[in-house]
C-alpha cells in the first residue's frame, strides 16, 4: 500500500533570500548553501517551519528561482547541524520536538548559565554592559508589539552576550548551541515574555554592579522560571536505573 505523500512547508513563510544570493546568475553554489541554512534555520528556531514539516527540495527551489543542487546541500548541512532529520523514501523534515531533550537541556542550563552569569559580573566590559541594556530594550519592544519570534532571538542574542562577556572560550562553545536549542522549545512559551525581559533586567543590573553572587541566583531562577512556564511540558523522569 502506497504512503500517504506530506505535503511540504510553504517557503513562502520565509521570505526572500538576502539579495547577494542571486546577483549573478544564481551565485556560487557554496554561497547559496550557505544563506538558506541560515534562511531555513533561522524560520526553525522562530516557528515558522514547525517541527514534523517536510521540507522539499524542489518545491523550495523552484520558490527561489535556484537549481535542486544547493538547496539540497543546504539540508544537508542543516541534517549535521541537528535541525532536520531524512525519513526513508520520504525525504527531509524539520526535527521533532523531544520532551526528554527539553528536560535535558534545561538540566544543563541550571548548571552552566548560573556560572556563566557570575563570571560575567567579574568580567564584562563597558561595551557589553551597554549592548546587554540595549538587548533589554529590544526585548521590551517586541514584548509591547506581541512578536514572540522577535522576542526570541533577542532572548537568544542576551544570553550569548552574557557568555561572550566571561571570556571563556569554552563555556561560550558550549553556550551558544545550547542557546539555539532552548529557542527552538521555548519561541511558543508566550506567557513569559514580560516575566523574562524583568528578569533580565534584574540581571543585567547585577552584573553592572559585579554582584556575582546576586547574578548567579538571577540566572539560576530565571532558568527554572522558564522551565515551569504552562507551554512546555511539565514532565519530569527520574534518573535512576
Amino acid at each position: 500500500m502506497a504512503r500517504p505523500r506530506t505535503r511540504s512547508a510553504d517557503p513562502g513563510r520565509l521570505g526572500a533570500l538576502p539579495a547577494t544570493a542571486t546577483t549573478s546568475a544564481g551565485g556560487p553554489k557554496a554561497t547559496l548553501a550557505a544563506l538558506l541554512v541560515d534562511t531555513i534555520e533561522e524560520a526553525i528556531l522562530d516557528g515558522k517551519l514547525l517541527a514534523g514539516e517536510r521540507l522539499n527540495a524542489d518545491v523550495f527551489a523552484e520558490h527561489y528561482g535556484i537549481s535542486r543542487v544547493p538547496v539540497r546541500e543546504a539540508l544537508r548541512a542543516l541534517e549535521a547541524h541537528g535541525w532536520v532529520v531524512t525519513r526513508p523514501r520520504q525525504g527531509y523534515f524539520v526535527r521533532p520536538k523531544s520532551e526528554e531533550e527539553m528536560q535535558d537541556l534545561f538540566e544543563t542550563r541550571l548548571v552552566l548559565e548560573p556560572a556563566a552569569a557570575a563570571l560575567a559580573a567579574e568580567r564584562r566590559s563597558a561595551a557589553q554592559m551597554q549592548e546587554l541594556r540595549e538587548i533589554v530594550a529590544r526585548s521590551q519592544r517586541a514584548t509591547r508589539a506581541r512578536n514572540g519570534a522577535a522576542l526570541a532571538r533577542a532572548n537568544q542574542d542576551f544570553h550569548r552576550l552574557v557568555a561572550l562577556a566571561t571570556g571563556n572560550s569554552v563555556l561560550i562553545s558550549m553556550l551558544e548551541p545550547l542557546g539555539k536549542r532552548v529557542r527552538f522549545y521555548t519561541v511558543t512559551a508566550d506567557s513569559r515574555r514580560g516575566t523574562s525581559v524583568e528578569e533580565h533586567a534584574a540581571l543585567v543590573e547585577a552584573i553592572g554592579l559585579r554582584d556575582a553572587g546576586r547574578a548567579t541566583e538571577l540566572a539560576r531562577e530565571h532558568v527554572m522560571n522558564t522551565r515551569k512556564a504552562p507551554e512546555l511540558p511539565a514532565g519530569s523522569r527520574s534518573r535512576s536505573r
